[in-house]
């Protein structure tokens, strides 16, 4: 049965906000690159991957058995197109790393076991 936990562990809460902060500010920049350049197709692919992000972010609050699995897939979609439009951009490095630190971090509190309720 489907359902909001009553007992989140802090690492799922955590893992699953910075998830969808992480998609929302890169809804933000592919909005205004939407506004500035018109429609291309990296524009919309990365509108649609960090869209899939929320939604996969939004399972880690639900009784979904497989949110650990979701999550980490949408995290690598979202880094690669990241690190993809930064180097074709232009001078991506250090938007290559800070994409890099931002999956590690929240794919390591995807990572952690929850803690059962004694």
């Amino acid at each position: 049965m489907a359902g909001v936990h009553r007992y989140i562990s802090p690492a799922r809460l955590t893992a699953g906000m910075l998830a969808a902060f992480w998609a929302m500010l890169g809804l933000g920049n592919a909005y205004a690159v939407l506004a500035a350049q018109g429609a291309t197709a990296p524009i919309v692919v990365a509108i649609v991957l960090n869209v899939v992000l929320i939604a996969a972010a939004a399972l880690a609050f639900w009784q979904i058995r497989a949110w650990r699995l979701i999550l980490l897939i949408a995290l690598l979609a979202v880094t690669a197109d990241r690190i993809y439009n930064a180097l074709t951009a232009g001078g991506g490095t250090l938007t290559s790393v800070s994409a890099l630190v931002a999956l590690a971090a929240i794919a390591a509190l995807t990572l952690m076991p929850s803690a059962s309720r004694a």
